[in-house]
Formats: structure tokens, C-alpha cells, sequence
């Protein structure tokens, strides 16, 4: 908030709406003493820069919950000469628990929630940590999938009667894939099929039939 202005932009970034925004426009320095100047419903998202540069000045803070693209829109913010920030979404979700809810009373509720003192200011990471942070997440995500799919395989083989010995991989590069897309030796057929875009799965089993498909 503003000293010299008293005046606070509350947004609210609802998930269901990821291209709008809500806005209120708050005056006051408590939230019992704040006026609700303005409300702004839906605002297509492509139009932030150009409603911020309209509807607000370099003096006045706007304030918006965490979302998923909550530190790009501060930093858009920024970039424009305006004051922004993201406040942690824990807190503020227990008050939406609470009380009735919808776009235009979350904008006002965040924008009261910063008056009180209440809200936890939630830290925007620069544009290389964020990087980072998009890698690291990645990266872990990927790894959880891949482990969901091998058991998934594996429970399948094992439900069809089919023992992995220990150590048998069941992921490989596409090329070796497609180089191993002839029938397996006597023993047994190859059994190959696509996991996911990144995760290939073949083994020889010990069986009488050839099992192909997508999972």
C-alpha cells in the first residue's frame, strides 16, 4: 500500500480462469475503512499491460494471490514501473473457506487481507532461479512418472505370470527400440510398446505370445 495514496489493487487469479483476470481497486489503510472504487471482471489477460498503464499509477501496489503464473505477472508488472505482490495462497484460502466466494469478492477479500496484516508476502524468484526452479520440478516430475509407469509394467507382467529377472531394464532410447522390433530369440517374443512421449519399455518374456501396445 501507498502512503501517499492509500490505495491497493487487489487481484485475484482464479485457476478456472487462466486468460482473465479480476481486479478491485481498494482505497483505505485498514480493511475496515477501505472503499471498493472499482471492480473489474474478466479482463482478458493478453490486456494486463496496457489496463495496468490505464487503470493504475506508479504509486499505487497491487497485491495478487500465488498462482501458477503469479511471478510472471508481477514481473510483467514490474517491467511496466508498476509495485506488485504475491501473497502466499494458504491463508488466503482458508478465508475463501469461510466465507461465500466468487471472482469479484476474492479480489476484494486478498486487497483487505494485505490491510489486516495477515497475508504472507510470498518471494518472486528472478528470471534465472526461476529457470531453475522449471528445470528442478521437471526433472522430479519426470522421475515420478517414469517410476508410476515401470510399476505399472511391472504389475501387468506380474498379473499375466510373467517373473522380471533382477536388474532387467525396462526403458531404453527410441533408436534401440526400433532396432529391436524383430521377433526375439526362440526362448521367447519381444514385448516393446510405448510408455509415454519419453519412456520406452522392452523385454524378452519367457512366454508363447507377443505382447505389443501403448500405455
Amino acid at each position: 500500500m501507498n502512503q501517499e495514496t492509500d490505495s491497493v489493487e487487489a487481484r485475484d487469479w482464479p485457476g478456472r480462469h487462466p486468460d482473465s483476470f479480476t481486479a478491485a481497486l481498494l482505497r483505505g489503510p485498514t480493511p475496515a475503512a477501505a472503499i471498493v472504487e472499482k471492480l473489474f471482471n474478466k479482463v482478458p489477460l493478453a490486456q494486463l499491460e496496457s489496463w495496468a498503464q490505464k487503470h493504475t499509477t506508479e504509486k499505487d501496489l497491487v497485491v495478487l494471490e500465488a498462482s501458477g503464473n503469479s511471478f510472471q505477472i508481477a514481473r510483467t508488472l514490474t517491467k511496466i514501473g508498476r509495485r506488485s505482490k504475491v501473497l502466499e495462497s494458504c491463508h488466503l484460502g482458508k478465508l475463501k473457506e469461510a466465507h461465500a466466494n466468487n471472482d469479484k469478492i476474492s479480489a476484494v477479500r486478498i486487497g483487505k487481507a494485505y490491510l489486516a496484516g495477515t497475508a504472507k508476502e510470498v518471494w518472486v524468484p528472478d528470471a534465472l532461479t526461476q529457470e531453475r526452479r522449471d528445470w528442478f520440478h521437471a526433472h522430479r516430475k519426470a522421475v515420478k512418472r517414469a517410476t508410476q509407469v515401470r510399476n505399472r509394467l511391472k504389475s501387468f507382467l506380474s498379473d499375466n505370470g510373467v517373473r522380471l529377472a533382477t536388474g532387467t531394464r525396462l526403458a531404453q532410447d527410441t533408436a534401440k527400440v526400433q532396432e529391436q522390433t524383430s521377433p526375439g530369440p526362440a526362448s521367447g517374443h519381444l514385448v516393446s510398446g510405448r510408455l509415454s512421449k519419453s519412456y520406452y519399455w522392452n523385454c524378452n518374456m519367457p512366454t508363447n505370445n507377443a505382447i505389443t501396445g501403448a500405455v
